[in-house]
């Protein structure tokens, strides 16, 4: 009975995807939003098409002990949540980047509305603070060395790199 449900899904994106290509992506927000909102679905189709099959499996478990179920849920939802917060900045920097074109185009982005300095904070503030979550999530969810190493190398560097580029940001070539 999920099937029929599921299959919109293999509608939709595309259409969304051909409505954004279209109009959305000349509109301020709602182009960046739709573009992040599709990424950080990504990992929440996981639960999507496992957890069907887990209560179809394991019936007896996932209906006893529905707890066992929460923090998986919770992480994948982390991990969209992340998926859609890198992606949203990635679109407003990108916005950045093709402000020049945008303008000749007719486009209404938000760089266009905001300008590229209330952009250069903007993306900032989003970066600063997707930072802040990862390492609250590190520090107090996730505390040891391996996962310490994993934070700072892999995702604490590159954050901090974004950071210190954004605030150096006057020019629309600066956000190249």
């Amino acid at each position: 009975h999920w099937i029929p449900w599921i299959s919109t899904i293999f509608i939709s994106v595309p259409f969304l995807l051909w409505i954004y290509s279209l109009s959305l992506k000349h509109q301020p927000l709602i182009g960046n939003l739709v573009v992040s909102l599709l990424a950080g679905t990504v990992p929440l189709l996981v639960i999507l098409f496992e957890y069907p099959l887990l209560t179809r499996l394991h019936a007896n478990i996932v209906s006893d002990n529905p707890e066992l179920f929460k923090p998986i849920i919770i992480w994948v939802g982390l991990f969209s949540l992340f998926a859609f917060l890198t992606n949203l900045i990635r679109e407003l920097v990108k916005d950045g980047q093709d402000i020049e074109g945008d303008e000749e185009a007719g486009s209404k982005t938000v760089a266009i509305l905001i300008g590229l300095a209330q952009l250069k904070w903007l993306v900032f503030g989003l970066a600063a603070f997707t930072l802040g979550s990862l390492t609250a999530i590190f520090v107090f969810l996730l505390p040891g060395q391996l996962n310490l190493a994993y934070f700072v190398i892999l995702l604490a560097v590159p954050f901090l790199l974004l950071l210190f580029k954004v605030l150096k940001v006057n020019h629309p070539a600066d956000w190249k």
